[in-house]
């Protein structure tokens, strides 16, 4: 049964969806926002055609942030029907401030997940960030990537005086959160628009101003931008040099920096991806290692981040380590049985963040869930949670097995990536699909362990200057689904033109580096499912990322000691395959013989069998 709340939640969603669509989803939660505003200000009600200049009279003597949202307000409201206004503003005035807030997070989340997901997150994470920081009364706390203000909303909800800062690129954004963090009784902010990485506007004297706590969720995608390496004048990139196309470690980097140099903490949520990615990315994380500075990686399941299903991880930097603490570091590996789902929205479940919170403070090992790794044991090629804490029970074709991964990676492994291609499928949709296409669309329902089935297999076309190339299978090619259940196929006698959809992928060996029999072998082996089902992403369909994938490590056999394991493999598995035939024959030829002395032979015939072989 729905609630007060999630009824007029619905209805606000209703008569936002009549406003002109050439408005932004972005721009129409000023609009709400602003009648809220007016409410916490005592201005309630304001009929339509007085709604602007009640606005403006209360804007213009306030900065420039909030008067960005005049000009949007009046274009909102200039062909908005009477009614609808009204009706949003008495659904409006039937919400408090953190309701206010919610619906705002929600709502874009809900509209456009890939435009507005580097402004959001859900509301467990803005709580377990701010829990994790454990920050005290008289701290400042900045969050240079502050989106809409999730995080500083959950702050000041604890503690209306704290004294936050924010910055965004997003001036419309900026202005939101200004109005909500008043709302939410804040009295103590500092917001900022700009580029965090190019021009942080959190100054003091002339230097980067120094925080006790930084807490930012930067946008999953971001790129560098070039020159800032060398040339920021605050020189927060000292750990080495961001790559131009992802600007994550340049996000970390500034988060650290610009936290107080002997007490300060950093709180960064990020794609896994971070943690594993080579070349420059390495080199800071060696750097940033060297100096002791991370004291916990928490590794989140898919899912939980409203615009993206890939694996996220939160990294704790510490510059006040406790004796304890000091150069080690705490692995934490939140199990999927941690979140649950709420309607459309996937969350952690209080109990689970609990876990992660008293296990984090008191820095403690778990068994199968968290680990404390001395840093000489680490290795910056690959820091991913996965890497050193693993479940030990694992169910493949109805059987248990327990695995040991952690000393599996210990030992001498070679990444996936490094010795075969790994190309994702091609996403054919319907409208491509042409019984007279030019091409075989291979999908999960076309292969089995052995072949593949031609027989009611799709065709279709693909879009114009679509590479090909990077779908098109060949004999030797190994298939592996990456979206639902496992199956896997080392193809032959494959038909030209034919390609495998977005479920699968295919692998492509390099026969100077791996023997794809042996890859094949091992990818079906107890320990080879298990490193899978770790990379495993989705609370009710299995996917598997790419990116990780890409990690997946492999034993270092030689190439010739590869050969000649599957060499013997196969001779063995042939014999004992021969002597399986000759049991069988025996079998029925002993059935023969009781059905002759039983009085039925001739009575009976066998199909696809011969009168005498009876």
């Amino acid at each position: 049964m729905k609630t007060k709340q999630e009824k007029i939640y619905r209805d606000l969603v209703k008569n936002i969806a009549q406003i002109d669509s050439d408005i932004s989803a972005l721009e129409k939660c000023v609009l709400i926002v602003s009648v809220a505003y007016l409410n916490a200000k005592e201005i309630p009600n304001q009929p339509k055609d007085n709604f602007g200049k009640t606005l403006f009279r209360l804007l213009e003597t306030k900065n420039d942030i909030l008067k960005i949202v005049l000009p949007i307000v009046a274009k909102i409201i200039k062909d908005l029907p009477i009614e609808i206004y009204q009706e949003m503003v008495n659904f409006v005035g039937e919400l408090d401030g953190p309701s206010v807030a919610m619906f705002i997070q929600r709502y874009l989340d809900t509209v456009s997940k890939r435009v507005y997901g580097g402004m959001t997150s859900s509301e467990d994470i803005n709580d377990l960030l701010v829990k994790l920081a454990n920050i005290k009364a008289n701290d400042e706390v900045l969050d240079p990537t502050c989106g809409i203000g999730g995080t500083l909303l959950t702050i000041v909800r604890n503690n209306p005086q704290q004294r936050v800062y924010g910055q965004d690129i997003n001036s419309v954004c900026i202005a939101i959160t200004e109005m909500l963090l008043e709302i939410n009784g804040s009295t103590n902010y500092h917001l900022f628009i700009g580029d965090t990485l190019a021009n942080p506007y959190y100054i003091e004297d002339e230097s980067l101003k120094k925080f006790d706590v930084v807490i930012t969720e930067p946008p999953f995608v971001s790129q560098f931008e070039k020159g800032l390496n060398k040339n920021d004048k605050y020189d927060r990139y000292s750990f080495g040099t961001v790559p131009l196309k992802k600007a994550d470690w340049g996000f970390i980097m500034n988060a650290i920096n610009s936290s107080k140099e002997l007490s300060g903490r950093a709180i960064v949520l990020l794609p896994t991806g971070a943690l594993f990615r080579g070349g420059s990315e390495n080199e800071i994380r060696q750097s940033i290692l060297k100096k002791d500075l991370f004291e916990a990686i928490i590794s989140l399941p898919g899912g939980l981040m409203p615009s993206t299903t890939v694996p996220t991880s939160i990294l704790i930097f510490n510059h006040d380590k406790s004796i304890e603490q000091k150069n080690k570091t705490l692995f934490i590996k939140v199990p999927k049985e941690s979140i649950v789902q709420m309607g459309k929205r996937t969350r952690l479940t209080d109990e689970s963040i609990e876990k992660i919170i008293t296990t984090t403070r008191n820095f403690k090992e778990i068994k199968n869930y968290s680990m404390i790794v001395s840093n000489d044991q680490i290795s910056t090629k690959n820091m991913m949670v996965e890497r050193y804490i693993k479940k030990t029970v694992y169910n493949f074709n109805n059987r248990k097995y327990y695995i040991n991964l952690v000393d599996f990676y210990n030992g001498n492994t070679v990444a996936l990536k490094d010795i075969s291609k790994i190309d994702r499928g091609y996403n054919m949709v319907s409208k491509n699909e042409n019984l007279e296409g030019k091409y075989w669309i291979m999908k999960i329902s076309d292969m089995d362990s052995q072949n593949i089935n031609y027989d009611k297999m799709s065709r279709g076309d693909v879009e114009e200057r679509t590479k090909v190339d990077n779908y098109e299978l060949q004999d030797g090619d190994i298939v592996m689904t990456v979206r639902g259940i496992f199956k896997l196929l080392m193809v032959k006698d494959v038909k030209d033109k034919t390609l495998i959809n977005s479920n699968l992928v295919r692998l492509r060996v390099n026969p100077k580096l791996y023997n794809p029999n042996f890859l094949k072998l091992f990818l079906d082996s107890p320990i080879g499912r298990a490193q899978l089902d770790s990379f495993t992403v989705g609370t009710t369909v299995r996917q598997i990322p790419i990116k990780m994938l890409s990690e997946y490590q492999l034993p270092q056999l030689s190439l010739e000691e590869q050969e000649k394991v599957v060499r013997n493999y196969l001779q063995e598995t042939n014999e004992i395959q021969s002597k399986i035939n000759k049991l069988q024959n025996l079998k029925k030829k002993n059935n023969q013989e009781l059905y002759k002395k039983m009085g039925l032979d001739g009575l009976y015939q066998v199909s696809g069998e011969e009168d005498n072989d009876l």
